[in-house]
């Protein structure tokens, strides 16, 4: 089976689990166990584990029931991989996303499973950020494109909702007909909307084929120079220490450039020195000395560069420090585990070095 790279088989994810719990004394049960859940790493009977993304104590997993049936659990990390806990779903499906049969909610008072048939896990991609951006024909609805956020706990036809920042009213979401669209609240989940790109993606990043609605005219214009990338936290914290307190004076804050990318992942400046940036040039993050050296990053340049900071890592949070054939994290934030430093010999020629590093970068901000 071949993936496309929005295909959340083929990048790192989460999934997202939503929809309404049954009620016991008219309030739904459980509902604070919903939410985006993200893969830790390991696994469980050759199933992933998950964690929920807001720092609980709640995890996702699968197991065998007491009396040996294969199910889904969602419970309390101290009770992680027992055959327990808040929701659960008979399925031996290998993942979450692929879980047909219906969720159960644990009722407390009642002491009983309950059935939750509304209750869905989807697969999401590993941030919940998209910026749309681009130029449009006649600078049509300019005014739609901009930050949007998954709205947490909502789910229409197997995919996220995204909402705009800063005007909440303006929402993206993928139709049943096979379509993502920029529309109205009010139109949420039809095949309409300012904006479409017929995509059956699981999230819109990546999606280049977008059209623009003209009302004047009364019809759709393509908006190919349209683009959808995955943004992490506005802002972030890049603290701890390198080898011998070298390059220290390059941890500090940083925080997101305004419509500026670079392989499809936002550009972050210093917030006390905005000269230095942090950007992406897969497959490496890069913390160098000034703005000058974006024009050829991978280039030995010791004219320009006299050391820089460098990471890899998967895609989904936290992790930066190892290889992984996902691919690269969207947003430079988890453990920077290695420091390359370029160097002259006295023969004129670049020498390179490499350090260990424990320096880490994490979301302080919106």
């Amino acid at each position: 089976m071949s993936h496309s790279a929005t295909d959340p088989s083929s990048n790192f994810f989460g999934v997202l689990l939503a929809g309404l719990t049954p009620e016991v004394s008219d309030v739904q049960i459980h509902q604070d166990k919903l939410g985006e859940y993200t893969r830790t790493g390991g696994t469980l009977h050759g199933r992933p584990a998950y964690k929920k993304d807001n720092n609980t104590n709640h995890m996702l997993w699968f197991c065998f029931a007491t009396d040996g049936t294969p199910t889904w659990y969602v419970g309390k990390e101290e009770e992680f991989g027992q055959a327990r806990g808040w929701l659960q779903v008979k399925s031996e499906a290998q993942t979450p996303h692929e879980i047909k049969d219906p969720w159960s909610v644990w009722s407390v008072s009642e002491r009983r499973w309950k059935e939750a048939p509304d209750v869905k896990c989807i697969a999401v991609s590993s941030t919940s950020g998209v910026i749309i951006h681009g130029p449009t024909p006649s600078n049509l609805l300019q005014d739609k494109l901009g930050e949007y956020r998954r709205v947490q706990l909502r789910v229409i036809t197997e995919r996220g909702v995204y909402e705009m920042v800063g005007m909440p009213n303006v929402m993206m979401w993928y139709a049943p007909g096979g379509t993502w669209n920029i529309g109205k609240r009010d139109e949420l989940g039809q095949n309409r909307g300012w904006y479409q790109a017929v995509s059956k993606a699981i999230s819109p990043e990546g999606i280049a084929n977008w059209q623009v609605w003209d009302g004047a005219n009364k019809k759709w214009e393509k908006a190919s120079e349209l683009e959808a990338i995955s943004v992490g936290s506005k802002r972030i914290a890049f603290t701890g220490t390198t080898p011998k307190g070298v390059n220290a004076d390059k941890l500090g804050e940083y925080q997101r450039k305004q419509s500026v990318f670079r392989e499809n992942r936002a550009v972050y400046e210093c917030v006390d020195t905005p000269t230095r940036s942090i950007w992406y040039t897969k497959p490496y993050w890069y913390v160098p000395p000034c703005l000058a050296c974006m024009c050829s990053p991978r280039r030995p340049l010791p004219d320009l560069v006299h050391e820089a900071v460098l990471a890899r890592g998967p895609p989904g949070p936290p992790a930066l420090h190892a290889r992984a054939h996902h691919g690269a994290l969207p947003f430079p934030t988890g453990t920077w585990a290695r420091r390359r430093t370029w160097a002259r010999r006295k023969d004129g020629s670049a020498v390179r070095t490499t350090h260990r590093a424990q320096s880490k970068s994490r979301p302080c901000g919106a």
